[in-house]
């Protein structure tokens, strides 16, 4: 499905078919493809899905992968389902300091923004957390298991 969660209940005929678990998960609001059209979500007024947005996808990672730095599409929060494998861990930046998080990457790589302005919203930039910290930038951080949802 794009997304490890089913887009619609699972019929009744079908259901001795699936894991108790995954029952629950299908007909559970928290399933990524209910949530976000959920009544009261400001996504549901969407007259259209859009991939990423309104529509799950699914990532798969493996040993020593990771994701680079970026701000969520369209400033909106997300979620983040972990089905499988091992803890993941994340970083985050506060909102409030986000001006001084993109000035300390613009030093960081400076020579890339010299060429590219709008290098931010390319998703392409590891920076290790360290050295926001040592820039005076607060950088939360996060253990997300199996199983879990991270808002």
């Amino acid at each position: 499905y794009g997304s490890g969660f089913s887009p619609r209940r699972t019929s009744s005929r079908a259901n001795h078919l699936v894991h108790p678990a995954r029952s629950r998960l299908d007909s559970s609001e928290w399933n990524l493809h209910r949530l976000f059209t959920s009544p009261g979500m400001a996504t549901s007024f969407l007259e259209n899905p859009i991939d990423g947005i309104s529509v799950p996808w699914l990532y798969v990672g493996q040993l020593g992968a990771s994701f680079c730095w970026h701000m969520e599409d369209s400033g909106l929060h997300a979620a983040h389902f972990l089905h499988t494998g091992a803890s993941k861990q994340w970083y985050g930046v506060r909102g409030a300091d986000a001006a001084s998080f993109k000035r300390a990457v613009k030093d960081y790589v400076w020579k890339l923004f010299k060429d590219d302005p709008g290098l931010m919203q390319h998703i392409t930039l590891q920076v290790p957390p360290q050295y926001l910290v040592r820039s005076g930038i607060q950088v939360v951080q996060a253990v997300q298991r199996p199983g879990e949802l991270m808002i």
